[in-house]
C-alpha cells in the first residue's frame, strides 16, 4: 500500500479573481473525479508547492477540505505555471475511490553506482516513466533501477526485469531497454579510423593502376 500525503484545502470563493488569490499567497485550484463533481478550491501557496515538489502525479494524496468531514484520496492530474518565473499558478487534482482501478505514469529511479560507469563507459536510461495500472492505494510513487547491474557495454536492463509491487500490472512492452551502457563517442571514433584508413589505400591503389594502365597506352601510341 502506497503512503499518502496529507492535503489541506479550502473551498474557493468564485467572486475572488485568481489573482486576488495569489497576491495573497494563496493558489487557485480544482478536483474532479469520475464520480465526483468539480469543487473549485484553493490551497496555501506554500504548501501546494511543497506537495507539487514532494508527491509528482503519481503520489497519492489525501486531500481535507475546510467544512467537509470525509477526506478524499486523489493525484495530481495537472500543474499549470507561469512561463517566466515558474510559479504554480493552478493546480488540479483528480479524486479517486478506493475501488477505481486506474493507469498512471509512475517515474523510475536509478539506485547505486554502475561498475560500466566506473569503467569509464557512459551509462543512458532511455525510459523515464511508465505506464501501469492498479488501485489507487497501490499505486508506487516510484520504481527503482538497479544500476549495479549494469557491468559492461552488453548489460541492459528492461521494463520485465523491474521490480513492480505486487497487485500493479505494466501496461508496456516488457522487451524495452530502461538503462543500458555503451562506449564514449571517441572511443567508438578511433576505433572505427583503421577501417578508414585500409579504404583509403584500397582507393589510392586503385588510382595507381589506373593511371599506370593510361601511361602505357601513351607509350604504345608514341612508338
Amino acid at each position: 500500500m502506497a503512503n499518502t500525503i496529507s492535503f489541506a484545502a479550502q473551498m474557493r470563493d468564485a467572486t475572488i479573481k485568481n489573482r486576488a488569490l495569489r497576491r495573497a499567497n494563496m493558489t487557485p485550484g480544482v478536483m474532479y473525479g469520475r464520480a465526483q463533481q468539480a469543487m473549485a478550491l484553493q490551497f496555501d501557496t506554500a504548501a501546494a508547492t511543497r506537495l507539487v515538489r514532494e508527491a509528482g502525479t503519481s503520489h497519492l494524496i489525501t486531500v481535507s477540505v475546510e467544512g467537509i468531514e470525509a477526506t478524499q484520496d486523489a493525484f495530481i492530474r495537472d500543474v499549470q505555471r507561469d512561463p517566466v518565473t515558474g510559479k504554480i499558478l493552478h493546480i488540479d487534482l483528480y479524486a479517486v475511490s478506493a475501488d477505481q482501478i486506474m493507469t498512471n505514469f509512475v517515474p523510475l529511479v536509478t539506485e547505486g553506482e554502475s561498475p560500466a560507469a566506473e569503467e569509464g563507459l557512459i551509462v543512458m536510461q532511455l525510459i523515464e516513466s511508465i505506464e501501469v495500472e492498479c488501485l489507487p492505494r497501490d499505486m508506487p510513487a516510484s520504481i527503482a533501477v538497479d544500476l549495479t547491474k549494469i557491468i559492461d557495454a552488453q548489460s541492459r536492463i528492461t521494463v520485465a526485469d523491474l521490480a513492480i509491487p505486487e497487485n500493479v500490472t505494466v501496461l508496456m512492452n516488457g522487451d524495452a531497454v530502461v538503462v543500458h551502457a555503451t562506449m564514449p563517442a571517441e572511443e567508438e571514433e578511433e576505433e572505427a579510423e583503421p577501417e578508414a584508413e585500409v579504404a583509403v589505400e584500397g582507393e589510392e591503389a586503385e588510382e595507381g593502376e589506373a593511371t599506370g594502365g593510361d601511361d602505357t597506352d601513351e607509350d604504345e601510341a608514341e612508338k
